[in-house]
């Protein structure tokens, strides 16, 4: 019963699950591994894991940038061989079997029709009597992409319509600037490992990168060090605005008690030992890099020097505000289970209602739901000991 599993909790356990519920992560999605981290018991958790695509597109060799296309929004690449844009296919594309299903969708017509009145022109002036200035002009007013082909211009009705022919080719801003990015030879490498034709493990290699130099880099914290940033934080806040406390990752640092600045020894104490903590986790991450991949040191010096069993692929993401994200960085895709809807699970397993309950969104929702829950187990899990004075 899912009531005495949450009595009995470890009190570490129910710590986790007590700032889990506060922050509601409504935007995350986690492996399972995360929840069960946290005292959730594995059998209620794995019927809802699911695999949870992100906004990236997957980019074969010979492509030096991508885009979305402007008639499709299908990701296309610049082949730099070929000097063309090509369609491209994400990840999730590629195991749907994206190329035998719905090919069609990306090649479909291509043509745009623009209605104009009868009097913008006449028989003896039309789009082809244009100058340049006159045809850019035109295009952007009437939403044609820049780089469309005019195909021909006839009468109908009351109305001239001009057809143009839309080229793969990237959307535009605006300004009817094109939206593309390079695709940089330093990043977005994975190694990936395929069950048949289902990617079923990856590995960022530029994230075990980023964490091994950091690590590399990595040097005890001096007192001075900690007390020069001390003293520069008070500087900052009599210029800008006045603060109590600094939350830095899971820590809050104090400065100031009912109004009376604690010393700076502490404070620079509190920073340091901070500091530490946060070098002790890093360390940790790549321990857990390394042991996912044993030969993710000599794959990031030399590519070619691909981990039998695994595959070279490279991802990038076509955007920052539809993206999954994983501890700051950007992601694929995730095994696992959107916070929300374990929330809602847990509150159904606790016979806790969340009938009447608005929110504004994704991430709101998840902490209202994860209040609603927090008040049932204070009440009648014992997790009321817990709260902060």
């Amino acid at each position: 019963m899912m009531k005495e599993h949450m009595k009995n909790m470890k009190e570490e356990h129910k710590t986790a699950i007590r700032e889990w519920l506060k922050r509601g992560d409504g935007h995350s999605v986690a492996p399972v591994d995360y929840y069960t981290d946290m005292g959730l018991p594995v059998e209620f958790l794995e019927p809802m894991v699911n695999r949870s695509w992100s906004n990236f597109v997957h980019v074969p060799k010979g492509i030096s940038k991508v885009a979305k296309d402007a008639l499709t929004y299908q990701p296309i690449g610049w082949h730099e061989e070929n000097k063309r844009w090509v369609f491209l296919l994400t990840p999730q594309q590629q195991e749907d079997g994206y190329i035998e299903t719905r090919y069609g969708s990306m090649v479909q017509s291509r043509t745009k029709r623009v209605w104009v009145e009868e009097g913008e022109f006449d028989d003896a002036y039309g789009y082809e009597e244009m100058n340049e200035e006159e045809k850019t002009q035109f295009k952007y007013e009437h939403n044609v992409h820049p780089d469309a082909d005019y195909q021909h211009m006839s009468k109908d009705d009351e109305y001239w319509v001009i057809a143009f022919r839309i080229p793969v080719t990237p959307e535009t801003n605006y300004a009817k600037e094109p939206i593309e990015q390079d695709i940089k030879e330093s990043a977005s490498h994975f190694l990936v490992k395929y069950d048949g034709t289902k990617r079923i493990d990856k590995f960022d290699a530029g994230r075990f990168a980023w964490t091994r130099k950091r690590v590399k880099d990595m040097k005890p914290m001096t007192k001075k060090a900690s007390m020069d940033w001390v003293r520069k934080q008070l500087a900052r806040r009599e210029e800008n605005f006045p603060f109590s406390s600094m939350y830095m990752g899971d820590d809050e640092l104090v400065f100031f008690v009912d109004g009376k600045q604690r010393a700076m020894k502490d404070i620079a104490e509190d920073y340091r030992q901070h500091d530490l903590r946060e070098q002790g986790y890093l360390v940790e991450a790549y321990n857990r890099q390394l042991e996912a991949c044993p030969q993710a040191e000599a794959f990031i010096q030399d590519t070619k020097q691909v981990p039998l069993g695994w595959v070279y692929e490279k991802f990038v993401p076509l955007g920052y505000t539809d993206v999954m994200w994983n501890n700051n960085w950007m992601t694929p895709w995730v095994d696992g289970i959107g916070s929300t809807r374990v929330i809602s699970a847990l509150a159904n397993a606790l016979d806790v209602s969340l009938d009447g309950i608005s929110t504004l969104g994704r991430g709101s929702t998840a902490r209202a739901y994860g209040k609603a829950v927090l008040t049932y187990l204070e009440e009648e899990c014992n997790f009321a000991g817990l709260l902060q004075a």
